[in-house]
Protein backbone atom coordinates (compact mmCIF):
# COMPACT_ATOMS: atom_id res chain seq x y z
CA UNK A 1 0.00 0.00 0.00
CA UNK A 2 2.69 2.11 0.72
CA UNK A 3 4.69 1.73 -2.13
CA UNK A 4 1.59 2.36 -4.49
CA UNK A 5 1.13 5.96 -2.40
CA UNK A 6 4.85 6.48 -3.28
CA UNK A 7 4.10 5.93 -6.73
CA UNK A 8 1.02 8.24 -7.00
CA UNK A 9 3.30 11.21 -5.55
CA UNK A 10 5.78 10.39 -7.52
CA UNK A 11 3.80 10.46 -10.79
CA UNK A 12 1.51 13.33 -9.06
CA UNK A 13 5.02 15.98 -9.04
CA UNK A 14 6.50 14.53 -12.38
CA UNK A 15 3.06 15.55 -14.11
CA UNK A 16 3.59 19.08 -12.07
CA UNK A 17 6.91 19.77 -13.24
CA UNK A 18 6.37 18.60 -17.03
CA UNK A 19 3.46 20.99 -17.03
CA UNK A 20 5.58 23.54 -15.80
CA UNK A 21 8.73 22.85 -18.08
CA UNK A 22 5.99 22.76 -20.98
CA UNK A 23 4.18 26.09 -19.96
CA UNK A 24 7.98 27.48 -19.53
CA UNK A 25 9.20 26.28 -23.11
CA UNK A 26 5.77 27.76 -24.61
CA UNK A 27 6.05 31.07 -23.47
CA UNK A 28 10.15 31.41 -24.20
CA UNK A 29 9.60 30.11 -27.63
CA UNK A 30 8.11 33.33 -29.13
CA UNK A 31 7.26 36.92 -28.72
CA UNK A 32 4.91 36.67 -26.83
CA UNK A 33 4.04 39.15 -23.95
CA UNK A 34 1.69 39.03 -21.40
CA UNK A 35 0.42 42.67 -21.01
CA UNK A 36 -1.40 43.96 -17.49
CA UNK A 37 -3.71 46.18 -20.05
CA UNK A 38 -5.44 44.02 -21.17
CA UNK A 39 -7.42 44.37 -24.17
CA UNK A 40 -5.88 48.61 -24.95
CA UNK A 41 -7.31 49.58 -27.68
CA UNK A 42 -4.10 52.09 -28.29
CA UNK A 43 -1.94 48.95 -27.84
CA UNK A 44 -3.90 46.75 -30.48
CA UNK A 45 -3.47 49.93 -32.73
CA UNK A 46 0.52 50.14 -31.96
CA UNK A 47 0.36 46.23 -32.22
CA UNK A 48 -1.43 46.67 -36.04
CA UNK A 49 0.97 49.73 -36.96
CA UNK A 50 4.01 47.62 -35.74
CA UNK A 51 2.86 44.14 -37.85
CA UNK A 52 2.00 45.80 -40.73
CA UNK A 53 5.03 47.81 -40.59
CA UNK A 54 6.79 44.87 -40.71
CA UNK A 55 5.17 42.52 -42.87
CA UNK A 56 4.21 44.94 -46.06
CA UNK A 57 6.57 47.92 -45.94
CA UNK A 58 10.27 46.93 -44.68
CA UNK A 59 10.41 42.93 -45.34
CA UNK A 60 13.19 42.25 -47.76
CA UNK A 61 10.95 41.56 -50.63
CA UNK A 62 8.46 45.15 -49.11
CA UNK A 63 8.72 48.08 -51.74
CA UNK A 64 10.31 50.44 -48.32
CA UNK A 65 12.64 48.11 -47.21
CA UNK A 66 15.08 49.35 -44.46
CA UNK A 67 18.26 47.64 -43.23
CA UNK A 68 18.69 50.30 -40.47
CA UNK A 69 15.72 52.03 -38.93
CA UNK A 70 16.05 54.97 -37.24
CA UNK A 71 13.82 57.95 -36.54
CA UNK A 72 14.95 60.35 -39.62
CA UNK A 73 13.73 56.85 -41.94
CA UNK A 74 10.65 56.40 -40.15
CA UNK A 75 10.11 60.44 -40.82
CA UNK A 76 11.15 59.69 -44.36
CA UNK A 77 8.70 56.31 -44.47
CA UNK A 78 5.44 58.38 -42.97
CA UNK A 79 6.33 61.37 -45.59
CA UNK A 80 6.52 58.44 -48.74
CA UNK A 81 3.27 56.93 -47.13
CA UNK A 82 1.45 60.15 -46.79
CA UNK A 83 2.58 61.61 -50.15
CA UNK A 84 2.22 58.42 -52.63
CA UNK A 85 -0.14 56.08 -50.45
CA UNK A 86 -0.25 53.38 -53.73
CA UNK A 87 3.17 52.80 -53.12
CA UNK A 88 2.24 50.13 -50.96
CA UNK A 89 -0.58 48.51 -52.52
CA UNK A 90 -2.02 46.11 -50.07
CA UNK A 91 -2.17 48.88 -47.47
CA UNK A 92 -5.47 49.55 -45.93
CA UNK A 93 -6.22 52.78 -44.86
CA UNK A 94 -6.55 51.62 -41.18
CA UNK A 95 -3.17 49.86 -41.43
CA UNK A 96 -1.53 52.83 -42.87
CA UNK A 97 -2.86 54.82 -39.71
CA UNK A 98 -1.80 52.13 -37.62
CA UNK A 99 1.74 52.32 -39.19
CA UNK A 100 2.06 56.22 -38.78
CA UNK A 101 1.07 55.47 -35.37
CA UNK A 102 3.54 52.48 -34.37
CA UNK A 103 6.07 54.96 -35.91
CA UNK A 104 5.66 57.70 -34.15
CA UNK A 105 5.40 56.21 -30.87
CA UNK A 106 8.71 54.27 -31.53
CA UNK A 107 10.92 56.54 -32.91
CA UNK A 108 9.05 59.82 -30.99
CA UNK A 109 8.14 61.58 -34.03
CA UNK A 110 6.40 64.59 -33.36
CA UNK A 111 3.63 65.40 -35.17
CA UNK A 112 2.57 68.83 -36.89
Amino acid sequence: MLKIAYRLVLYFLSAILLSIFALDFCLASGSYEISSSGNDPTNEFYDLGKSTFHRKITCSSCPLHQDEMDGQAAKSIIQMLSSTPDIVPTLSDNERDAVFFYLQKRYEIKTQ
